[in-house]
């Protein structure tokens, strides 16, 4: 029994000395496995056409992001302000740098902070805004 606990105990022990420099490449790969490409295929169909795409979000921006309020309007982007192209362009680029921030290891915590707020603003939307809320 004291030779199997010692085995336990020098496994366990070799492992954490490698924790630091396993778990956060693990982590990454897992990230990058999962979801990363989703979040870099959602954010590249929201760009617009073109070269000024880049900074003119496509209708699906407008969609996924305000859903009743693009039915609301019409389906008319023209019809949105300031404040939706801003927020519609800053959810675009966020689905595009996060997931890339995160995988190569670059301000890893305030980009993993930001894809949780995608996250919850996905959510929501899903939730309140095309009404997928749990049923009773």
């Amino acid at each position: 029994m004291t030779r199997l606990v010692a085995l336990y105990s020098n496994t366990v022990g070799g492992l954490e000395r490698l924790a630091p420099v396993i778990l956060p490449s693990l982590a990454r790969l897992v990230f990058a496995a999962t979801l990363m490409f989703y979040y870099l295929n959602s954010g590249w169909q929201k760009l617009g056409d073109g070269f000024l795409g880049l900074f003119q979000p496509s209708a699906s921006a407008y969609v996924t992001i305000f859903p009743r309020g693009f039915e609301a309007v019409g389906y008319d982007v023209s019809q949105f302000g300031l404040f939706h192209w801003a927020v519609a362009f800053a959810g675009t680029w966020a689905e595009l740098i996060l997931p890339i921030l995160v995988v190569i290891g670059l301000f890893t915590r305030l980009a993993a902070l930001g894809m949780s707020g995608c996250v919850i603003v996905q959510s929501w939307g899903d939730v309140v805004g095309h009404g997928l809320a749990a049923a009773d």
